[in-house]
């Protein structure tokens, strides 16, 4: 049977099929950061109190573990792509222009996502721009994409469709909500990095799972 690559890059893939691609790349991203950080040199040491995330990708400190966020790093930011193509197909229904924006804020953030981990920290001054803005196209994009399904959901709310219920809604506005509380002190302590993209991976998780089954059924209601 022929791989559905068409299925995959316009987000009709069914819920359950997709759920099947895109989780194991993220656990796989988590366990790549894990290794990342286990080689990271004793000597110096990883503190998530002291060091931005992308610390661990800095290959003359750390010339194993680096590999491993980088090429991690760069391959999720390509998934959050499609996750937000996925997405946007089951977000559309009345709020056209706000999935619209929704759809190009994610894209955005996948792709400064992936140029966080293709560009590393400390590879020279050329590649060190390109690194903080890839971080800045992360944290804005996703940050944005976040603020614009919240919008959305609470539209879809207000109109009383079928989906979400309220505790759904409570439940994904606890975590905009914490997001948006602690980053504008990001610059100052790193380890709300930590935070930031633990509440980034939890919204996706929780916005996923209240997204209806398939396009097909979103049609129907």
């Amino acid at each position: 049977m022929a791989f559905d690559w068409h299925g995959l890059i316009t987000g009709r893939w069914h819920k359950k099929k997709f759920a099947a691609l895109y989780l194991p790349v993220i656990f796989l991203l988590l366990c790549c950061w894990a290794i990342a950080r286990a080689f990271y040199p004793m000597d110096n040491g990883y503190c998530i109190d002291v060091y931005r995330i992308s610390r661990q990708g800095n290959i003359s400190l750390n010339p194993v573990g680096g590999w491993f966020f980088i090429i991690s790093t760069g391959i999720a930011g390509l998934f959050f792509i499609l996750y937000f193509i996925f997405a946007y197909r089951r977000l559309l229904g009345r709020h056209a222009f706000l999935a619209r924006l929704f759809l190009f804020s994610g894209c955005v953030g996948g792709i400064g996502f992936s140029l966080v981990g293709i560009c590393p920290e400390g590879s020279g001054h050329a590649m060190q721009m390109i690194h903080d803005f890839g971080a800045k196209m992360a944290y804005g994009g996703l940050g944005s994409a976040m603020g614009l399904s919240f919008l959305i959901l609470s539209l879809k709310l207000r109109n009383k469709e079928s989906w979400p219920s309220l505790g759904q809604f409570f439940i994904l506005f606890l975590i905009v909500f914490y997001f948006a509380l602690i980053i504008p002190f990001m610059s100052n302590f790193p380890v709300l990095q930590w935070a930031i993209f633990s509440a980034v991976l939890l919204w996706q998780l929780g916005l996923f799972l209240i997204l209806p089954e398939s396009v097909e059924n979103l049609d129907k209601t």
